[in-house]
């Protein structure tokens, strides 16, 4: 029973990957006119929206941790809290 639901896991998983083409502007991305402003002028500053009621954001913290730890030092990192799904 174990193979037979594994062969159909993975002849599942191989019907319904998906096909990756070229990334397009303005299809699969948004071009800015402007930049944004910044609390960290002449840096790259990556944005972590999470919420603490959500068990995926939870479970990702320790590897985002890690991640941000080893950034180079024109990188800075911000974590900002949301409310997803409710009113505040």
């Amino acid at each position: 029973m174990f193979l037979r639901r594994s062969i159909f896991a993975l002849v599942f998983l191989v019907v319904c990957a998906p096909v990756r083409g070229d990334v397009v502007a303005n299809r699969d991305f948004k071009v800015l006119r402007s930049v944004p402003r910044s609390d960290s002028p002449g840096k790259i500053e990556v944005i972590e929206y999470f919420s603490y009621g959500c068990p995926h954001c939870f479970d990702l913290h320790p590897l985002i941790i890690e991640w941000s730890a080893k950034l180079a030092k024109d990188v800075v990192f911000r974590h900002v809290a949301v409310s997803i799904g409710h009113r505040s």
